[in-house]
């Protein structure tokens, strides 16, 4: 268990005893995904979601965690958008000295096919705002905030008609890549679960792709389908 982590938005209501296995758990860490606390930019980031819920769940994790005997870290995740931009170093002030955070990772939107064209366009940072974001959070240690910057060479607005070309990457600093895992799955908010891998080619592009799209409710057997899946 010390080397298990999940990630989730916290926002489905959960019992109590969902949270206090959390606080007894073992687990190495916990994600927790959240863009934004002004209740109505939440809640169209966070798709499906309700604030309220989110709050009442976040103030059950964080009584856990400090007074559970075994509890995981708490390590949150942030995409970082126009809207939420001017939001984000205060969050990460306030993560880092209220919310119990072991570390907060701000990053660029990995590309999705889900991902609709009109939101890359009003949502997605331009060179100026990644710049100023690299600005106000560069006095933090860099082992607690994790700034993750679009590969190089990308300008990280529109989704280009074909398949992104990265820039040259200068010497000495290679470009930022998402972990590498064998498989990774997400489940979002109706239900629907995706397999999928994530590699990032010699041009330093991020390359996810999806092996298996269900909904959580037509897995009968998850044993049976992770085994399948690992062979």
């Amino acid at each position: 268990r010390d080397r298990l982590m999940y990630t989730s938005n916290l926002a489905k209501r959960m019992p109590d005893a969902y949270f206090a296995q959390l606080g007894a758990s073992g687990m190495h860490h916990l994600n927790i995904s959240v863009e934004s606390l002004q209740p109505e930019l939440y809640e169209r980031l966070r798709k499906g979601a309700r604030f309220r819920i989110f709050q009442e769940n976040w103030a059950k994790l964080l009584d856990a965690c400090r007074t559970g005997p075994a509890p995981p870290r708490l390590r949150y995740n942030m995409m970082a958008y126009r809207s939420n931009l001017r939001e984000l170093p205060g969050l990460v002030e306030l993560l880092l000295a209220e919310k119990l955070a072991w570390q907060v990772e701000v990053r660029y939107t990995f590309d999705a096919p889900h991902i609709p064209d009109a939101f890359r366009q009003a949502e997605y940072l331009r060179d100026e705002g990644w710049g100023w974001l690299t600005a106000q959070l560069a006095h933090h240690d860099p082992a607690r905030v994790v700034l993750v910057l679009p590969p190089p060479g990308i300008q990280h607005v529109a989704k280009p008609a074909g398949p992104p070309v990265a820039g040259p990457v200068p010497a000495g600093q290679p470009a930022p890549q998402p972990p590498s895992y064998p498989l990774g799955m997400r489940m979002d908010w109706d239900g629907t679960l995706v397999v999928y891998s994530e590699t990032v080619g010699a041009d330093g592009v991020p390359q996810h792709t999806n092996h298996l799209q269900t909904n959580i409710a037509d897995v009968t057997d998850p044993r049976a389908l992770v085994a399948d899946l690992l062979r």
